[in-house]
């Protein structure tokens, strides 16, 4: 019987910013998760944190990095990042990982807002 993949997307609450990995399910691609887990600190407690699912604990930490990538990154600049990275396998679906998709994130002016905080008068501080 050979292994089928499944389609996951990994999202960040806030920014909506999105992710789509399809991964192959079968045991050689978890032991490869597994060992991208367990070379960063923290795997184990990720692992424990997932109940055990070692592709939601990596696809948790897969997100937390590929966020950071995507500022003003494209789809092939992300997967070289991973690529290059080390602890971190190809995402070309080499090792059974592809990404697929991942958002681009950007900001503009309207994304900021700015206010000024005056300072304190000495009558303000008396208490301090």
């Amino acid at each position: 019987m050979s292994a089928e993949y499944k389609t996951f997307t990994v999202s960040h609450d806030w920014s909506g910013w999105e992710a789509t990995l399809r991964i192959l399910q079968d045991e050689e691609t978890t032991e490869t998760m597994r060992e991208m887990l367990l070379f960063w600190s923290g795997g184990p407690d990720r692992i424990e944190d997932a109940e055990g699912d070692i592709t939601e604990a990596w696809l948790v930490m897969f997100g937390e990095r590929a966020f950071t990538l995507s500022w003003d990154a494209g789809l092939p600049c992300i997967k070289r990042s991973f690529e290059q990275a080390e602890g971190w396998a190809p995402l070309d679906g080499s090792f059974g990982i592809e990404l697929l998709n991942c958002d681009d994130l950007e900001t503009d002016s309207t994304d900021f807002t700015t206010k000024t905080i005056e300072p304190k008068t000495d009558k303000e501080c008396a208490s301090c």
